[in-house]
């Protein structure tokens, strides 16, 4: 094992700590300077591992911030705060799948579900639902299991459609999972809270699946055996796994509705001495050690992305430092003003998905809006504001060939390339997000 990674591996803690830290204590100059000083350090160690793609955003980000502070008359010193920007990001990538650990116990009880119901459904739907309720829960883990359960039931001429269901299914979840990054950064900056903003994504998801009912063939059926039809269902088992995530779900609401804490804080507050204390109830203790080591040594595999992630979350002090001391922010909002709703939606919807499609971080591409139109007169009710640029988020992570996701699934479906896995999701995005457009306007011209 090399130094750099083995230092990683010693930093990632470090870091967690110390951002709550400044969480609780954000006047504690001391802790602030800790964590700039860890961070610059852990982005140099991912920058090592950076690939052609990722070293040219990166110099496309830093020759960008430094152009903005020159112009702004800041110093670069006034940005080094900036670099902390993405940390709480990245500590939620890598800490937030734990709350899926206590769970791994009971992953034989919901197979033997979805056997009995894949004696009533089509393989295809059932997959669908499954990939949408556990990404819930484990987030992109749901769907490589989601492929090690239903693939073997298929002929491959079905692939296609599991590919197209599964993924969309996950994107659909990301829309409404407190646990997903997504609505957690839009609630955070819109301040909008979970329960506004939930509405409107559960109509947008309930459209959805009923687009792709209507357009995905489910005529695929799965032949059970006389010990499969008779396998028992045991429900104790299930509830096991519901029951705690649901009180997972409540204290988040609570803490948002009676704290001054942002969601992305407080799902970071929670996440790890919740998930631990459900691990001790039910016995668990040894898996959560076992996943809590892999999870801070699984930083390794997201270096490229977290060097992409880091820059640009200083790109993004360094523009709003130059937004301080210029009438952008002016001149963009008498341009709001001016063009239709629709119009607006369709260009920010085009922006992240062409973001995407160059290889830019979905990510990166919500925060840097979300920096953007927060801070100016907002032309849009916010649940909606919020709600189209999570949209364009997900729209960017299915239909771009670089997008984690589709990236996974190639390396599943042997035959299948990334820019393949995204082509099946276009006609689908298109409609949905053209119908999404045209009630959005006119919603927005009712409230």
């Amino acid at each position: 094992m090399g130094m750099a990674k083995k230092l990683a591996y010693v930093l990632i803690p470090m870091m967690f700590l110390l951002y709550l830290l400044t969480v609780f204590l954000p006047e504690a100059g001391v802790v602030q300077g800790a964590l700039i000083a860890m961070t610059i350090l852990f982005y140099g160690i991912c920058l090592k591992d950076a690939g052609r793609t990722e070293l040219i955003l990166n110099f496309v980000f830093l020759t960008g911030g430094v152009s903005l502070l020159v112009a702004s008359g800041y110093p670069f010193s006034a940005s080094l705060p900036g670099a902390t920007t993405m940390v709480d990001l990245v500590m939620f990538i890598l800490f937030v799948p734990l709350i899926s650990s206590p769970i791994k116990k009971y992953l034989p009880v919901v197979q033997d579900v979805l056997t009995r119901l894949k004696q009533k459904l089509s393989p295809l739907t059932v997959s669908e639902y499954f990939t949408f309720i556990m990404s819930l829960m484990i987030n992109l883990s749901s769907v490589p299991l989601n492929t090690r359960i239903f693939r073997a039931d298929l002929p491959e001429s079905a692939y296609p459609r599991l590919i197209a269901l599964q993924n969309r299914a996950f994107a659909l979840a990301i829309l409404v999972t407190p646990v997903g990054a997504a609505i957690t950064l839009t609630v955070s900056y819109t301040g909008v809270s979970y329960l506004q903003l939930v509405p409107v994504q559960l109509m947008v998801v309930a459209g959805a699946m009923i687009l792709s009912r209507v357009m995905v063939k489910r005529d695929v059926l799965y032949e059970t055996t006389e010990e499969e039809a008779h396998r028992p269902v045991y429900k104790r088992e299930l509830l096991a796994i519901f029951l705690p995530f649901l009180l997972f779900l409540a204290v988040l609401t609570v803490m948002e509705m009676q704290s001054v804490y942002g969601m992305m804080d407080i799902i970071l507050m929670v996440v790890v001495p919740y998930s631990l204390v459900w691990s001790m109830v039910t016995r668990q203790l040894g898996q959560w050690q076992t996943d809590a080591m892999d999870q801070v040594k699984s930083v390794t595999k997201f270096f490229r992305q977290f060097s992409v992630i880091l820059m640009a979350g200083w790109f993004i002090a360094s523009l709003n430092l130059y937004l301080e001391t210029s009438d952008v922010l002016d001149t963009l909002a008498a341009v709001t003003q001016m063009l239709p709703l629709a119009v607006l939606m369709v260009l920010i919807l085009s922006l992240m998905v062409g973001a995407s499609l160059i290889g830019i971080h979905q990510f990166v591409v919500l925060v840097l809006l979300l920096e953007v139109f927060t801070s100016m007169e907002p032309f849009m009710p916010m649940p909606l504001l919020g709600s189209i640029l999570m949209l364009g988020m997900v729209s960017g992570m299915l239909l771009s060939p670089y997008s984690g996701l589709n990236l996974m699934v190639q390396s599943t479906f042997p035959g299948y390339t990334s820019a393949g896995v995204a082509r099946l999701q276009w006609r689908f995005m298109a409609i949905l997000l053209g119908g999404i457009v045209l009630v959005y306007a006119l919603l927005s011209g009712l409230i």
